[in-house]
């Protein structure tokens, strides 16, 4: 059974179907997949093996305050601030993280709050901090924000209320954004969770529009987005990352030559084409080149120098 159903323009998951999402999502081991390199963000920037950090956005941990916004604080002791309300369009138009150029990273827009954000994956359990992808309410361009909180045990240790989150819940968080490696990220120091659900909403792009392909300026309009990709061939099943290693990514296109976008495993989830075994400590791909899938739905990430799209479950990639 399909999970996304089809608009003329986007696709979003109906109530019915969010508790089977949610299901689908659910959490596994440790973070997502190496791609191999020295500089990594995005949803794995390693992975347990070669590890430098396991999570999607990979980054120090940073922890920049403000008092939450509203109502009771689920994520952290009030801080007595007034913080500023700011959109995920506004981080993510900021020249810091559209036009980022660091190599390493660096904060901006401290102390600001984001209202309403829908959560669209299961969290990811990283080293020092959980993290989740979410965006705004109807999703599409700049709408798409990977959110993390520390689980250090300097900051209180792990939020199991964070922890908890699932897709289609509805979060506003105060904090501070910042690019880890040119991938923009916000760091929650503190959050609360609304008693509403909202179904994430995926935009229908085609696979020259994101990745391999596509411009920069394209791509950072859909990073931490959730988009579906229709009618796609698996173009490469041995593709490597900098380290001459295969990490189970698979490349996509329009037929089995066009390389035109990364798709890779997270270690948080299962998206079934690969996978990882930690006594060898090596992956497999499970689908062979000339596969079609009719479409695959997964939130757009950034490392090491490339745009990837991780599949938000193994049901979301749909024969």
């Amino acid at each position: 059974m399909a999970l996304i159903h089809t608009d003329t323009r986007a696709q979003s998951l109906t109530s019915i179907h969010l508790v089977a999402f949610a299901a689908a999502l659910a959490i596994g081991p440790l973070g997502c997949a190496a791609t191999g390199g020295s500089s990594g963000g995005g949803s794995g920037a390693a992975d347990t093996a070669t590890a430098t950090d396991t999570g999607g956005g990979g980054g120090a941990d940073t922890t920049a305050g403000a008092d939450a916004a509203v109502g009771a604080d689920t994520g952290g002791a009030d801080t007595g601030g007034t913080a500023t309300e700011v959109t995920v369009a506004d981080v993510k138009k900021n020249d810091k993280a559209a036009k980022c150029s660091a190599p390493a990273f660096q904060n901006f827009m401290e102390g600001v709050t984001l209202r309403d954000l829908v959560v669209v994956t299961s969290v990811e359990k990283q080293k020092t901090f959980d993290a989740v992808y979410v965006q705004s309410k109807g999703g599409g361009e700049w709408s798409g924000l990977y959110v993390k909180r520390s689980s250090k045990p300097d900051d209180g240790g792990a939020d199991n209320a964070f922890r908890a989150l699932k897709p289609g819940d509805v979060i506003t968080v105060t904090g501070g954004a910042l690019t880890y490696y040119c991938f923009t990220e916000f760091d929650a120091k503190l959050w609360s969770k609304e008693t509403a659900v909202e179904a994430p909403v995926a935009t229908t792009l085609t696979v020259d529009a994101i990745g391999e392909t596509a411009s920069t300026d394209d791509n950072e309009k859909y990073e931490g987005a959730l988009v579906t990709l229709n009618d796609v061939v698996v173009s490469n099943v041995e593709f490597k990352g900098d380290d001459g290693k295969t990490h189970g990514e698979i490349v996509i296109g329009k037929d089995e030559n066009d390389q035109s976008l990364i798709v890779k495993p997270s270690l948080a989830w299962s998206t079934g084409f690969s996978s990882y075994d930690g006594d060898s400590k090596t992956w497999s791909v499970h689908v062979e080149k000339g596969k079609k899938y009719s479409s695959i739905t997964g939130v757009l990430t950034y490392d090491f120098n490339k745009y990837r799209l991780v599949p938000v479950s193994a049901a979301a990639m749909v024969d």
